[in-house]
């Protein structure tokens, strides 16, 4: 799911969307790591320094990660968007730098609807149902 936010921010740059998001890369166009953040003048506090991390090479993102230019490691940030597999190299990185690392994880859940939502007798329709959603067991705590 990192990648969306990545190709977005791609997407945005080659249409001209000023979006005030600068994206790194380490080669074009066959990168391995690609990092959106906000530009300098945007980098304010830790909601604004918001950083998204995708990468086809997880062994080179800790020698990246610790590279200044990348990340100011001196300033509040967040990275809100990367692969699980760069949880260790961000959490090593960070130690060298003496910097703490608070953890919060979100799972993205998305569903598609039916195109026209069947209804019973009564006109009522069981969301539940339309879209196969597991109901939890009543038996289970």
């Amino acid at each position: 799911m990192s990648s969306f936010k990545i190709y977005g921010a791609i997407f945005n740059i080659k249409n001209k969307i000023p979006f005030n998001m600068e994206v790194l890369v380490d080669a074009w166009p066959d990168y391995q790591i690609v990092i959106t953040r906000p530009q300098q003048e945007e980098m304010k506090d830790h909601y604004t320094n918001t950083y998204h991390i995708f990468t086809k090479a997880p062994d080179k993102i800790q020698e990246v990660l610790a590279c200044p230019q990348v990340i100011n490691w001196e300033q509040a940030f967040q990275i809100q968007g990367c692969q699980e597999s760069l949880d260790e190299a961000i959490r090593k990185v960070a130690a060298s730098k003496s910097v703490q690392v608070d953890d919060t994880r979100a799972k993205l859940f998305g569903l598609e609807m039916p195109r026209k939502l069947k209804t019973s007798s009564d006109g009522k329709a069981d969301l539940m149902k339309q879209v196969n959603m597991p109901t939890k067991d009543k038996s289970q705590k």
